[in-house]
């Protein structure tokens, strides 16, 4: 799956034209309205979130102008670190499967089968360019969102998903585009299917088998590790990103494993250049594709 695709999955579901704002309200009301506790979780999963970003003085209030500084950062190449969302993917997955069939079914039944402008807007520059980095998309959200827009919840919680999102993409905190896709006989590869089933080596495998195996594969190859994830385009949202964030855990851990090792410092406690030599020794090559059908 490349970067894009997952970018625009999420805006093509939050943006409701301006001139029916209405239309977010209603659209977030039947999302809570649909799960089996009314919302209470995914509600919680905001507020939360919300409270840690101002907590870090990633945002200086809950306005729409806070946020605005956030996405124009992101505008610049700069994301926060992936660690920082760590806590915000667990409860995700929590109700992200959910999500996924009760969005979908709510905007079916608010928006019809019309197409939005901003949708529009979008295929017509997926058309012209075939890949757009994080920082495109972000300057695009500068451009259709208002303050106001970016007050409410509906759009507020899909702008946490691709903040999440970015943040996974762009490891070294810097925005670039997915590298030329490689077929290294060496490179670990994973797919995730339209089933949201994951597979490697040709076998179904949970979360936690593939970290381990993902982990010796890491620690036999180190600086030469290649990592590809393949995809279909039927896979959710959330079983992607829980996939995402097993890959990056692994490699954390192991940086924290070799930090202590070898410096007896953990790794967010090593100097500059010391990171940079952890880094080297496991650095993330993700490299995505479409998945063959299962």
């Amino acid at each position: 799956m490349r970067n894009t695709f997952f970018i625009f999955f999420i805006l093509f579901g939050i943006v409701i034209h301006g001139q029916n704002k209405i239309s977010e309200n209603v659209l977030m009301e039947c999302i809570y309205r649909n799960y089996p506790d009314h919302g209470v979780a995914l509600k919680q999963l905001i507020l939360d979130f919300e409270d840690k970003l101002l907590q870090e003085k990633v945002i200086a209030d809950f306005s729409g102008s806070s946020y605005r500084r956030v996405i124009n950062q992101m505008a610049k190449d700069t994301f926060l670190t992936n660690q920082f969302f760590f806590n915000f993917s667990d409860e995700w997955e929590k109700v992200a499967n959910s999500f996924d069939r009760i969005n979908k079914n709510c905007r079916n039944t608010i928006l019809k089968e019309n197409s939005l402008p901003f949708e529009l807007k979008v295929s017509d520059l997926i058309s012209k360019k075939n890949r757009q980095s994080s920082s495109d998309i972000a300057q695009i959200m500068l451009q259709i969102f208002s303050d106001k827009d970016l007050e409410l919840e509906y759009i507020k919680l899909n702008l946490f998903l691709f903040m999440a999102t970015s943040a996974t993409t762009n490891i070294d905190g810097s925005d670039k585009l997915l590298p030329p896709i490689s077929y290294s006989e060496n490179a670990f590869q994973i797919e995730i299917n339209s089933h949201n089933e994951i597979y490697y080596a040709d076998t179904v495998v949970s979360i936690n088998e593939l970290s381990e195996l993902l982990k010796a594969y890491l620690l036999k190859n180190t600086s030469n590790a290649t990592i590809l994830i393949s995809y279909s385009e039927n896979t959710t949202y959330g079983d992607y990103i829980k996939l995402q964030q097993a890959v990056v855990r692994s490699i954390v851990a192991l940086k924290q494993e070799y930090a202590l090792d070898i410096y007896d410092l953990s790794y967010d406690a090593l100097k500059i250049g010391d990171k940079d030599k952890v880094d080297l020794m496991y650095p993330l090559n993700s490299i995505e594709t479409e998945v063959k059908n299962h």
